[in-house]
């Protein structure tokens, strides 16, 4: 069988005012399509109960495979085969044949690898309003007044808190530094000076002209320079990109004489990006770095594990990198021992992947330093963690119970994705993953300060019936596991000694090191001490239940509002334009215009809580480093506008956008980024 003489294509067809969505399969060869073989898809691709002569099998998470069963007929030479399946995320989006698709043959007892079919270009249903949950977002009402002429003052990103300008022009001398940073600190800012390009503390940058007397006859002469003064590292980082941004708008040294005296709203401005499921190298993740700086953002969350991958060198566990890495059809060597993942998000059946060795690691913390950039590993557990439990299934390392049969299904479709919170393995292997990542940041003279433990989207059902987590002195022998009541106190006892021993097992090996959860596990930590932080997706609806455990742990959050900032969303609502739509379609003015404090109606007393923002890119649909920056930006600009002044208030979109197109653009083109192009109906 030529698998290029097999075509699939995505179909929708309105029927009733409804959209359905098919699979079209056309037998495009000169022979007869017997039923032996198997279409493999890895995005989620499942047909509805009407089919009657196909059947899928789930393997592991969305991937899976479609094959004929005993109702199946032959299909004759150039003959096709219509099949209805479920409605996803996709509908109405060219992204939907990115399923993953390829094909095998049964012959003589044997599964033959063929390859991938020919794919032919989907039709769709024009996407005239939101489908599957996603929103359509309202910016609500600007404030200020939208000036359409140019601004006679350079415009910076983001906008400093106090600016003083002088109608007068000139040409300065030179560029004066002034600081009280140790040494090494100077040293380390005279290197980021010669690449010019490059906190928490504030900072102030004035041109200026000085008078002096010189020599004898006291002659009066003038100084005219560039000051820039600040008591931290990257106070001065922040002050530089705020003087790039000026010189970019002059020719040569010829500046206006003002006085810049800032300071950020926020002391978290974040990024997080998922390597897990579709990883980028040092290169890509070294130019975001770059251009987050650029902007005065200072805190990048990678996410370096989850179900579908494993992102950094554990030379104590190879098993790590040497499968949890790699996904490809081929699962298993000769010797069926397991050597990769299945395929994920849309993943064929080539070998797909990659990882962080130990030097690239260290260099990329010494690079992030430079540029006052603090990198936060996350590390999901206790869900999502199928990347782990596979590659070490053949290991010494017990991270299950063997004879728990409670039964669960995650989010993503895994049903064995969660380790067992009550296995002592659990802890050590945390405890000697953290150990080995201290000891890199230690070799790149990088305090270790922060690693983020994931813990979100744990099922329901986790561990109720595993006789070791019975065994825990947090488990009550009175519990009826068949109780709705006691089923949920079980769950929540079960979290919580898993919250308090990993923040416990990092404790012990950096003790100044603060730990990071998602919302979901706000509630088990009550004795774990401060030394843990919140960040928080919850979307844009009221959802107070929620906000008033945040509110009660008394424990520092961050923003991640899944509606605004998860940059892995469309941009906007059209069928060429890519992204996961199951909470909004959010572009850069949306961001720009969003107010993060006022969408909760958050007290005075949360607030003070609230210690920063991050933006999200989840990496389900981020296959290369060009998509990857496509969905970065430009609206990454806006998040650090917002994230630098929390408040809209004051604000000027038309002159921002402008600013962007006219010079910030470029500067992302010298860093060699694919941005998204700005349009004057859609940003």
């Amino acid at each position: 069988m030529d698998p290029k003489k097999i075509s699939v294509q995505m179909m929708e067809l309105t029927h009733n005012k409804e959209i359905l969505t098919y699979l079209i399969i056309k037998n495009s060869s000169e022979t007869e399509l017997e039923g032996n073989w198997r279409l493999y898809s890895s995005m989620g691709l499942t047909p509805t109960s009407t089919q009657i002569s196909i059947s899928k099998t789930n393997l592991e998470g969305r991937y899976g495979y479609i094959s004929p069963n005993e109702n199946w007929r032959k299909l004759m030479p150039g003959e096709e085969i219509k099949i209805e399946v479920e409605n996803w995320l996709l509908s109405g989006m060219k992204l939907i044949s990115r399923q993953g698709f390829y094909l095998t043959e049964l012959k003589d007892g044997k599964e033959m690898l063929l390859g991938e079919p020919s794919l032919k270009d989907p039709v769709l249903v024009p996407l005239t309003s939101p489908r599957m949950g996603a929103t359509v977002l309202s910016r609500g009402t600007q404030q200020s007044r939208e000036l359409s002429q140019k601004n006679p003052h350079p415009i910076i990103i983001p906008t400093p808190k106090k600016v003083k300008y002088s109608k007068e022009i000139i040409q300065i001398d030179g560029i004066k530094i002034e600081t009280n940073l140790s040494h090494q600190e100077k040293k380390t800012v005279n290197e980021l000076l010669k690449s010019f390009g490059a906190d928490e503390g504030s900072y102030c940058l004035e041109i200026k002209k000085d008078s002096k007397i010189e020599g004898d006859y006291q002659l009066e002469t003038q100084m005219k320079r560039a000051s820039l003064t600040s008591r931290s590292f990257n106070g001065i980082v922040w002050g530089l990109h705020s003087l790039r941004q000026i010189l970019s708008n002059k020719d040569g040294l010829s500046l206006p004489i003002l006085k810049i005296v800032d300071s950020p709203d926020l002391e978290y401005r974040g990024l997080m990006i998922d390597l897990a499921r579709h990883f980028q190298g040092p290169e890509q993740v070294k130019k975001i770095i770059e251009s987050m700086a650029s902007y005065k953002m200072n805190k990048l969350q990678l996410g370096i594990s989850n179900d579908e991958g494993w992102r950094l060198e554990i030379s104590a566990i190879p098993e790590l990198t040497d499968t949890g890495s790699i996904r490809s059809h081929q699962q298993f060597n000769q010797y069926g021992k397991r050597r990769a993942l299945s395929p994920a998000w849309g993943d064929s059946h080539f070998d797909t992947g990659g990882f962080f060795t130990h030097g690239e690691f260290v260099d990329l913390l010494k690079f992030s330093k430079l540029r006052g950039v603090e990198i936060i590993l996350e590390i999901n557990l206790p869900g999502h963690s199928n990347a782990i439990l596979r590659s070490l299934e053949n290991s010494n390392w017990q991270l299950t119970d063997q004879e728990d049969r409670s039964e669960h299904t995650s989010a993503q479709g895994y049903k064995k994705n969660i380790i067992n919170v009550g296995c002592e393995d659990t802890y050590r292997f945390l405890q000697t993953v953290i150990r080995e990542i201290k000891d890199l940041y230690d070799q790149a003279g990088v305090e270790f300060k922060a690693i983020h433990l994931g813990g979100d989207e744990v099922p329901v059902g986790a561990w109720l019936e595993s006789p070791i987590c019975h065994s825990l002195d947090a488990w009550n022998s009175k519990w009826d596991s068949t109780d709705p009541k006691d089923r949920n106190s079980a769950r929540e006892a079960l979290m919580q000694h898993f919250c308090e021993r990993a923040v416990t097992t990092v404790s012990e090996i950096a003790p100044n090191a603060i730990v990071g959860f998602w919302h979901e596990m706000v509630s088990y930590g009550e004795k774990r001490g401060k030394n843990s932080y919140t960040t928080v997706w919850l979307m844009n609806q009221d959802r107070s239940k929620e906000l008033q455990k945040i509110e009660i742990s008394h424990r520092p959050f961050i923003i991640c509002n899944s509606s605004y900032y998860y940059l892995d969303m469309p941009y906007c609502m059209k069928s060429d334009e890519p992204g996961l739509p199951w909470a909004s379609y959010v572009d850069t003015e949306d961001i720009y215009k969003f107010d993060p404090f006022m969408s909760w109606g958050m007290s005075e007393e949360m607030r003070t809580l609230a210690i920063g923002l991050q933006a999200q890119l989840w990496s389900e649909t981020v296959t290369t480093a060009e998509q990857m920056d496509y969905y970065l930006f430009p609206r990454l600009i806006a998040f650090a506008e917002r994230a630098w002044n929390t408040s809209n208030k004051s604000g000027n979109w038309r002159a921002f956008s402008e600013t962007i197109k006219s010079r910030e653009l470029d500067w992302l083109k010298a860093l060699s980024i694919s941005y998204r192009p700005m349009k004057d109906d859609a940003s």
